[in-house]
């Protein structure tokens, strides 16, 4: 599963399925935001750091732990939550795919992009509703209701997709509780963060 932010701490932290939860920088993932926790490991890293300022850099923060300034930790923490789900949502667009409504000849291709066996695809399938994401910074949902409606077969478009080896399905059951909260009827983000 993606991660979603990093948190350099020595201390243990439950239910944080898509933090990366480190104790060095060097064992970060650059790409995404990062809390450092205690006034001593950010100043190992940043001698420079405002005390007033949780701010480090573009995608870096910092807070006290939580035995330093406990209050102040919970805040800061809830604040580095949400700043990153909502980086997750602004960073991943959603594209409905409308059978109903598209030209035979862009069915077809995007068809064959589903079915295709170059590149790994990830789908997840909840609600008749099937998302998918081929590594790319957009996820496509399309109703397999509305194929159905067009007189497609469902259990054979299914059964294409399942015996592709490029495609890794994602189950209802993979997805932890925590996650789940996190997504917010985002249900299309699944097959992102599990790429």
């Amino acid at each position: 599963m993606r991660f979603i932010g990093n948190i350099v701490t020595d201390s243990k932290m439950e239910d944080m399925v898509l933090y990366n939860i480190v104790k060095s920088i060097d064992d970060i993932d650059k790409t995404i935001p990062t809390l450092i926790v205690g006034w001593k490991k950010v100043n190992e890293y940043f001698p420079n750091v405002k005390i007033l300022e949780w701010k480090i850099n573009k995608i870096t923060y910092w807070t006290f732990g939580r035995r330093e300034k406990g209050e102040r930790y919970v805040s800061d923490l809830e604040k580095f939550q949400k700043l990153c789900i909502n980086n997750l949502y602004n960073s991943i667009k959603y594209e409905f795919f409308n059978v109903l409504i598209k030209e035979k000849e862009d069915k077809q291709l995007f068809f064959n992009i589903l079915k295709n066996k170059e590149n790994n695809k990830f789908i997840y399938i909840e609600n008749n509703m099937l998302y998918f994401y081929n590594n790319t910074d957009v996820v496509y949902g399309i109703s397999l209701t509305d194929i159905e409606y067009e007189g497609g077969d469902i259990k054979k478009f299914l059964s294409i997709l399942y015996k592709n080896p490029t495609i890794t399905i994602i189950k209802s059951t993979d997805i932890d509780y925590n996650v789940r909260m996190i997504l917010n009827n985002r249900t299309y983000l699944v097959p992102y963060l599990f790429s």
